[in-house]
């Protein structure tokens, strides 16, 4: 007997989940690039270099803000590529997986950035 992938709702509904959760990070990247975006525990690329100061936090969740947004955008499109390939279970978890490993490996490289500015920032204050 063949293998099944997912049915076709269940399908529509990860595709529908993986978007939303891509899409979400969109409106953070626009408040990132506008500087609006206090320093806080809660929102905006929160690592060691951004929360040393204010002015690292602006430098780097400004510097990393186009990348955040072409991740989201680029995972959504992923996770939207998985309903075509429903009927296929291997090539549809491949599909997930890739979902999965754009959204990390954006993340990781926008956390990169911001660290680097968020540190010439710093440094820069502080003279």
């Amino acid at each position: 007997m063949p293998e099944e992938g997912p049915g076709w709702g269940t399908a529509w509904g990860v595709a529908a989940m993986l978007v939303m959760v891509s899409l979400c990070c969109v409106p953070l990247a626009s408040a990132m690039a506008s500087g609006n975006l206090p320093r806080n525990h809660t929102v905006g690329l929160r690592i060691k270099a951004t929360m040393r100061s204010d002015a690292a936090w602006v430098a780097g969740n400004r510097a990393a803000a186009s990348l955040v947004r072409r991740t989201a955008i680029a995972s959504a499109v992923t996770g939207a590529c998985t309903v075509p390939v429903a009927g296929i279970p291997v090539l549809y978890l491949m599909v997930m997986a890739c979902w999965a490993c754009v959204l990390v490996a954006g993340m990781w490289k926008a956390t990169g950035v911001a660290r680097e500015a968020a540190l010439r920032a710093h440094d820069a204050g502080e003279t």
